[in-house]
């Protein structure tokens, strides 16, 4: 084997752990609270059960349920400050509970470019009122829904009311409780319990990307999760779902970063160096 040769299964050897250091997270951008988000954000007073579940090893490590950790950038602290250098950083982009007219039109279309580039949007809209993002992407929520939210057929067998952390039945809303009378070429996987069921939980494939609708923040806040990082109840075993399949998706082109180098990889990479060199010497 020729030098050139030799460093080619080196860089390859390297490459393949840095794309393992980047593919073994979730890397989950939020809209940090001071935006406006009233305390309906990742970082947000009201969602504090949410942060801790998704942070908690045992539910997104190594070892936990999920085996990936998740890892949690509260960003995008000012206007006109989403755009793709910035998305992507990012596996899943959450979008909490903020006032219309908080996401200028740039930042709307970023986000459109890139979940049809490979990322995965979670965004709450309980009305018209706080619904930027979903407008965007066609659907405008109205209220009132009726609370409980149970699975459609599609969403009863689906990842996000039947995945990893077990199966959610029924889920509870709270407060402002939406529904989206239109949903476009979103799939409808949860609904409300009204007579005539509403869209209350959309799931939509656009180009390489997804992005899941929820309308109503409360679904998965401190008002409807169990609080501390276990998952006991049917709206932490959804709302933990809904991370996992958001983050299993094909991730967007990663900015390219150095790359700490795991110790046992340099053994390895002597030991075949050592083996290539004795090799030469008794072919000699």
């Amino acid at each position: 084997m020729n030098v050139k040769r030799l460093w080619g299964v080196v860089a390859v050897c390297i490459g393949v752990a840095g794309a393992a250091g980047v593919d073994a997270q979730i890397r989950v951008g939020s809209v940090v609270d001071s935006r406006g988000g009233s305390g309906w954000t990742l970082n947000g007073s009201n969602m504090t059960a949410a942060r801790a579940k998704l942070l908690a090893t045992a539910n997104f490590g190594v070892s936990g349920t999920v085996n990936k950790p998740v890892v949690i950038t509260d960003t995008a602290a000012g206007s006109g400050s989403i755009n793709a250098a910035l998305l992507a950083n990012f596996d899943v982009f959450f979008i909490g509970y903020f006032p219309t007219a908080t996401f200028t039109a740039g930042e709307l279309t970023a986000l459109q470019t890139w979940v049809n580039g490979g990322g995965a949007l979670v965004a709450t809209c309980d009305d018209a009122s706080h619904a930027d993002v979903c407008s965007a992407f066609g659907h405008t929520p109205t209220t009132s829904a009726t609370s409980p939210v149970v699975p459609t057929a599609l969403g009863a067998t689906g990842p996000v009311f039947a995945g990893p952390f077990g199966a959610a039945p029924s889920i509870t809303m709270q407060f402002t409780e939406g529904y989206f009378p239109t949903v476009g070429s979103a799939s409808i996987i949860g609904q409300d319990s009204a007579v005539a069921p509403h869209a209350t939980v959309l799931q939509q494939t656009l180009g390489s990307g997804r992005a899941l609708f929820l309308s109503d923040v409360d679904m998965i806040s401190d008002f409807s999760l169990s609080a501390g990082a276990a998952i006991t109840n049917n709206n932490d075993r959804f709302f933990g779902n809904l991370f996992a399949f958001a983050g299993s998706g094909a991730a967007p082109p990663a900015p390219v970063l150095p790359v700490p180098i795991d110790p046992r990889l340099l053994v390895l990479m002597a030991v075949l160096l050592a083996a290539l060199g004795w090799r030469r010497l008794r072919q000699r």
